[in-house]
């Protein structure tokens, strides 16, 4: 079994790794590119759609501590 501070330097590690690809993808002049602004728009909506969820589950935790 994975201990936390191990699935937190995972973490950790894929998120630099994803900025070290987005930074070389700007550095190509990705926000040049025809699909950028559609991708913008997906992350913006899948952004939103996760803070929902996050909302409900909290909003749904706090409920059954109320009960």
């Amino acid at each position: 079994m994975l201990r936390s501070d191990n699935i937190l330097q995972i973490e950790n590690d894929r998120l630099k790794e994803s900025d070290m690809i987005l930074s070389a993808l700007e550095a190509a002049g990705v926000d040049n590119w025809d699909g950028y602004d559609i991708a913008i728009g997906i992350m913006i909506v899948l952004h939103t759609s996760m803070l929902s969820c996050i909302a409900i589950l909290v909003t749904q935790i706090w409920w059954r501590q109320e009960r």
